[in-house]
């Protein structure tokens, strides 16, 4: 049900609460529920960006696997941040993070490689940790090491680069 309030766009969520799409306002339960329904107006290039980033993890995932890494999690999450990929190569813990973009794009580096920068990559590792104080029993592995992949695609969604930066930081 949508509502009119002077000059923002409202509408009653289950829950009770409003969802107001300029002000960004949101209850609990209607933020997941936004973004699935993708009511919100820059929805379509998030979508774009959710489906070349999944697309863009399916393709390291394939490519780890023929490799015979063992994927052990793909995007887990917690309130902190999310890990794309958390496989093991022989007894190496790998933590990955993929990274995508377009050919021709205006925003951000020239390589998916360069957008990891100081801030994401100490969030990374503090991600890492709570993922190994949860999970890392269950695991026999001898190291931790941080890749990062990065992958451009063409307008038409074909791959142009794979690039694979081992033990990046």
């Amino acid at each position: 049900m949508w509502l009119d309030r002077s000059n923002d766009s409202a509408r009653l969520c289950e829950s009770g609460g409003v969802f107001i799409k300029r002000g960004r306002r949101l209850c609990n339960k209607e933020a997941a529920c936004a973004r699935n329904r993708r009511t919100l107006p820059y929805g379509r290039r998030m979508d774009q960006r959710r489906t070349t980033g999944n697309s863009a993890e399916e393709l390291c995932a394939g490519r780890l696997r023929a490799r015979g890494w063992r994927i052990l999690a793909r995007n887990w999450r917690i309130k902190a941040g999310e890990l794309d990929l958390i496989a093991l190569s022989g007894r190496v813990l790998v933590i990955i993070e993929v990274k995508a973009h377009h050919l021709g794009s205006r925003r951000g580096p020239t390589a998916p490689v360069l957008a990891v920068g100081p801030n994401k990559q100490r969030r990374l590792r503090r991600l890492a940790s709570a993922w190994i104080a949860g999970h890392g029993r269950r695991v026999a592995f001898r190291d931790v090491r941080f890749d990062v992949v990065g992958v451009t695609f063409d307008r038409d969604g074909e791959v142009v680069a794979y690039d694979h930066l081992e033990n990046a930081f």
